[in-house]
């Protein structure tokens, strides 16, 4: 009896710390900025975080009941680059990142960064793909409009310099 009694509370234990782990990683998991994902060989997801709603406007209870919508939500113009990411992540497993287009739920575009880490088991197995999707709108939109800037300063000093010239 005693004996089955330690058996019990040594369980219980362990029970009791497998649920502080679950709540530690979940307290992380959860609340991160971005959106995170770890989607198995079969192109399934086994979790998604919440932080895809504030991202793309979709529930992530949306992406798990269906994992083509990622693919789905794609700018049609970035569809290639996502397909050729996709198929070089599978032949090559390493750690890969790409920039691309979504169109939110509501009809805006948002760039992400998606960075793609393998999920590999304690013995070699392959067990799927860990995604971190950052948004990159604001960036983005700096770049253009700093390359716009750029562009526009050098139509001037070609302009000046023509001017220059003809002057001369």
């Amino acid at each position: 009896n005693a004996s089955l009694q330690q058996e019990v509370a040594g369980r219980q234990q362990i029970e009791e710390e497998m649920e502080a782990a679950e709540l530690r990683y979940r307290t992380v998991a959860d609340f991160t900025h971005d959106w995170e994902y770890w989607e198995t060989p079969e192109h399934e997801l086994c979790y998604c975080s919440p932080s895809c709603e504030r991202i793309t406007g979709y529930a992530r209870g949306e992406f798990i009941a269906n994992p083509k919508l990622i693919e789905q939500i794609i700018h049609p113009e970035d569809a290639g680059l996502w397909q050729q990411h996709r198929e070089a992540s599978l032949v090559v497993r390493e750690p890969r990142i790409v920039q691309f287009r979504i169109c939110r739920k509501d009809g805006s575009l948002c760039w992400l960064e998606h960075a793609g880490q393998p999920v590999l088991g304690n013995d070699g197995v392959y067990l799927g793909i860990r995604a971190s999707n950052r948004d990159i709108t604001e960036r983005k939109e700096k770049d253009l409009q700093n390359q716009r800037l750029r562009d526009e300063l050098a139509n001037i000093a070609r302009v000046t310099t023509a001017g220059q010239l003809a002057a001369s």
